[in-house]
């Protein structure tokens, strides 16, 4: 494929991932307001329903100037910002795959679990930050199709899937256990249950061999961040950040990256190691 084949490609791609994203931003809003998917979109001020117009992705956004077409209300800018990162993350996933698994004769269902879990952990993220809450019953949802994908690979036992089977079992029960710790002894306080059923799914995604680098990269991104707040406001002590946008994009990260970033750590050979017997 030539040079300009693959940027027509990588444009599609993300053209999709754009679509995608304005769905997300859709979902959200109506799984938080318990209301059905079906149905036209709405302006969320006066509850009339929008046109194709006023539903392109990133360009009505740009071309209103982040106002409604209607009310004239300013739009709020996570908006643009769902729809170009859904983009990014889905060209970020098509490429990974492209490199890795496209002699793979089930690039298809590779393709498949790489949108369910791109699309899972961003409506994760885009919740949290947005309500300061983890929706538990998507997560369970998420739970039961990555279990399944994990079984497809058990069964196929020839490594032919991005997601492990008994690795990601593994994740799943001890990410989900250390939260559960910690939920226990500090009472609840910052974590609940959604975060245990959260790190049981990103654990299904990354394996027993992605875990350290997934608390890694959570842990110090969501710190850096909580620091760059607590200087902002002028205090230290009491600055709370939303946490759940770190694991999920930290979970991507692993997931695409995976190999490389235990080979930054020096802990390929160690988990080259385990897999032997897994």
């Amino acid at each position: 494929m030539n040079l300009i084949m693959e940027i027509i490609l990588i444009l599609q791609i993300f053209v999709l991932g754009l679509v995608w994203g304005s769905f997300l931003n859709m979902a959200v809003y109506r799984v938080k307001h318990n209301l059905s998917f079906s149905g036209r979109s709405f302006c969320d001020h006066t509850k009339e329903k929008l046109t194709w117009k006023d539903l392109i992705p990133l360009l009505s956004y740009f071309f209103y100037k982040g106002r409604c077409r209607h009310c004239k209300k300013k739009l709020p800018a996570i908006y643009p910002i769902v729809e170009f990162t859904t983009g990014l993350v889905f060209v970020l996933g098509f490429w990974y795959l492209w490199n890795n698994f496209l002699d793979k004769p089930l690039f298809g269902l590779n393709l498949f679990i790489i949108v369910i879990y791109s699309l899972f952990f961003l409506f994760f993220a885009v919740y949290d930050y947005l309500y300061w809450e983890v929706n538990v019953k998507a997560i369970k949802l998420a739970l039961v199709i990555s279990a399944l994908f994990s079984l497809t690979a058990i069964v196929l036992s020839d490594k032919q899937l991005v997601v492990s089977g008994i690795s990601g079992y593994l994740g799943a029960l001890i990410a989900g256990l250390i939260i559960y710790l910690i939920v226990k002894f500090t009472k609840g306080s910052g974590m609940g249950e959604g975060d245990i059923y959260l790190m049981a799914f990103a654990g299904l995604a990354v394996g027993i061999e992605g875990l350290i680098p997934l608390f890694l990269i959570s842990s110090v991104s969501g710190s850096i961040i909580g620091i760059i707040k607590a200087l902002r406001v002028g205090k230290l002590h009491g600055v709370q950040i939303q946490f759940v946008p770190f694991i999920s994009f930290a979970a991507l990260a692993v997931l695409f990256w995976k190999d490389s970033i235990l080979k930054l750590l020096s802990l390929d050979e160690f988990f080259l190691l385990i897999s032997e017997y897994l």
